[in-house]
């Protein structure tokens, strides 16, 4: 937790240096991501390379602990955007039930958080060593798997949701251990501590356990009642399915997944989050020559199942182009009809 807020505290004061020394003149922008060289941190430096190009701003991109630090920025209006799964974006709003104690960052209501653009996809599995390897979650009784970290619950509703799944006891029947992060946990499976982690596909963490074991995501159901399961944990999860062969990842491997929202805060402008919005949606070509990622977003995916209300000024631009339906402003209703 120490580390959550030191990251959150940095973060802050980068934040506050860079916007009294440049871009002056220039409505500000701060945009909080992860790690540097994580998968959220090289997002921002595209986003922010066409936001300045073809916007009159000044885009800071703010490097942070991770995803529960950067929810903790936008919900005290400490920063102005960024990408963090669903699941956390609803958490944050909603409070944690059950959570509390261990993350009181989630609890409280500060700033309403709003959303932008809903856009790729984030699959959420269990990676295992190659000597551990198991096909399917079910078959995991007797392993120890790290799936806790104190930088964010969404690791720990994940563990409980595959393993209620694979009708499998916490503890009892899978020792579930806790770690510093997912980089963290990468490294000590690698070193034996444990025969592998929870954890999301991508980024350099995969590619060095790639490069380091060889080991594989394990299989997990997706079935309708399977789905129901995991849904009392993420709301927004959705089925995952790995369309071809990748690091640590075979065809046909299953599991959840989740959207990553680009989100910002109703203190955002209604201007300033409609231009944010078209720029990003007029110029997904160039994105996708600079990150991969954006082969998922499109103007159609950009309102798909939204956890939180969107931002004013981003459904202005959603109506312009003719997909804002009767069904997402129904949505939109009831979601800011129950406070969020």
């Amino acid at each position: 937790m120490k580390k959550l807020f030191m990251g959150v505290f940095i973060a802050f004061v980068i934040a506050t240096f860079s916007l009294t020394a440049w871009g002056q003149g220039k409505t500000q922008i701060r945009y909080v991501t992860g790690k540097m060289g994580s998968a959220t941190y090289n997002l921002g430096v595209a986003i922010a390379h066409v936001l300045e190009k073809n916007l009159d701003l000044k885009v800071f991109v703010e490097p942070s602990s991770g995803s529960s630090a950067q929810a903790v920025l936008l919900s005290k209006g400490e920063a102005d955007i960024g990408i963090i799964p669903a699941a956390h974006a609803f958490t944050l709003r909603t409070g944690s039930k059950g959570y509390e104690k261990g993350f009181p960052h989630y609890v409280g209501k500060e700033t309403p958080v709003r959303l932008l653009v809903v856009g790729h996809i984030l699959p959420f599995g269990i990676l295992m060593r190659k000597d551990s390897w198991v096909p399917s979650i079910s078959d995991l009784k007797g392993k120890k798997i790290f799936g806790t970290t104190p930088a964010s619950a969404g690791f720990e509703m994940g563990a409980r949701g595959y393993l209620e799944a694979a009708g499998l006891a916490w503890n009892d029947d899978v020792k579930i251990l806790p770690m510093g992060s997912s980089t963290q946990g990468v490294e000590r499976v690698i070193a034996g501590d444990a025969d592998g982690l929870l954890t999301s596909y991508g980024g350099s963490k995969i590619r060095e356990f790639a490069a380091k074991d060889g080991g594989w995501y394990i299989n997990a159901p997706i079935d309708p009642k399977s789905m129901a399961i995991y849904k009392k944990y993420y709301p927004a999860v959705v089925g995952w399915t790995a369309e071809k062969d990748g690091p640590c990842m075979k065809k046909g491997t299953h599991f959840f997944g989740f959207p990553d929202y680009l989100h910002t805060t109703s203190k955002l402008s209604d201007e300033t989050a409609y231009n944010i919005t078209k720029a990003l949606l007029e110029n997904l070509e160039e994105l996708r020559t600079m990150n991969p990622l954006f082969k998922e977003w499109s103007l159609q995916a950009a309102v798909r199942e939204p956890e939180i209300p969107f931002h004013p000024g981003a459904v202005k631009y959603y109506k312009e182009k003719g997909v804002w339906s009767e069904q997402l402003a129904q949505a939109q209703k009831e979601l800011l009809e129950k406070g969020l």
